[in-house]
């Protein structure tokens, strides 16, 4: 079964490639989590390459910090968007990217339901990463 998003009546679909990163950007919330929680605590400096400048001097501290910037950027961005999702969707939209071929995490809800909050949540995490832009006029839909 290959993932899709909805064409029809969907004023939040994005182009393809925008899309799919979005979609492997949240995908990776939980491991980036993980990560940051790692370098916060100063344990995991295997994740990154050090590179030598000059005279052999490492510049771990350096990428370590930007990783660290980056990282916290891309939470905000999905922790800032699961935030116009309802408190009582908001497990199953997101167990819906993650793993798109389990069953519906919230019985109670229909999966038309999950669809639409889950394509206005790729939406507003594709508008607060930067890859796309909001047009101001169609703000008071979400």
């Amino acid at each position: 079964m290959q993932e899709y998003q909805a064409v029809r009546n969907n004023p939040h679909k994005l182009p393809e490639a925008i899309y799919r990163r979005t979609v492997n950007t949240i995908r990776c919330y939980s491991i980036r989590k993980e990560q940051l929680e790692r370098l916060n605590n100063g344990v995991d400096a295997s994740l990154f390459v050090k590179f030598k400048s000059g005279k052999g001097a490492t510049r771990g501290t350096e990428f370590r910090g930007m990783a660290r910037a980056m990282i916290a950027q891309e939470m905000e961005a999905i922790d800032d968007a699961l935030l116009i999702v309802p408190t009582e969707y908001r497990k199953a939209v997101l167990s819906s990217i993650e793993h798109p071929r389990t069953k519906n995490a919230t019985p109670h809800a229909h999966r038309n339901t999950i669809s639409r909050w889950r394509s206005r949540f790729i939406h507003r995490v594709a508008v607060n990463t930067g890859l796309i832009f909001e047009d101001m006029e169609n703000t008071e839909e979400l």
